[in-house]
């Protein structure tokens, strides 16, 4: 959608709400602009690979019912509108939790517990990610093949 020109606005928006779209006295009102910019547009993205993930869970025989559930429950707690949606499906479907303590930008930061820890976080879940990963990769490219012409 919006060909080139489109690919330009919004690789712009992006990079700037990574650069100046948190919150700091120097860029408040231009970071915010960037950041709520960023948001909206990721709306209908962030909520497609939530359908994909969900998806790639069913044909992969995780737990894609309590991929939902906790899409469902989860994902409003990250503090990004769109960032919830796949880190709270893949918790889900995995049956792990993500969340608690991060470092961002050199600070100690609490995130919201996205799922239930009913699994341990082990090398086995990682492969089970990244195989759940490379399935909704193949379901992406194979909708955007199919429904961009």
């Amino acid at each position: 959608i919006g060909g080139l020109p489109g690919v330009w606005f919004y690789r712009t928006v992006n990079t700037l709400d990574s650069m100046v779209g948190y919150k700091s006295e120097r860029y408040l009102y231009f970071g915010r602009i960037a950041a709520k910019l960023d948001d909206l547009l990721n709306y209908l993205p962030a909520r497609i690979t939530g359908v994909l993930m969900v998806l790639a869970a069913f044909i992969l025989r995780y737990d894609w019912k309590r991929a939902i559930k906790t899409w469902l429950r989860d994902a409003k707690k990250h503090p990004s509108p769109n960032g919830g949606i796949p880190e709270s499906v893949l918790a889900g479907s995995l049956g792990v939790r993500l969340g608690g303590d991060n470092i961002y930008h050199g600070q100690k930061s609490f995130r919201a517990y996205l799922g239930e820890p009913l699994n341990p976080l082990t090398p086995e879940v990682i492969d089970k990610a990244l195989k759940l990963f490379w399935f909704y990769s193949i379901f992406n490219g194979f909708a955007f093949w199919r429904f961009s012409s």
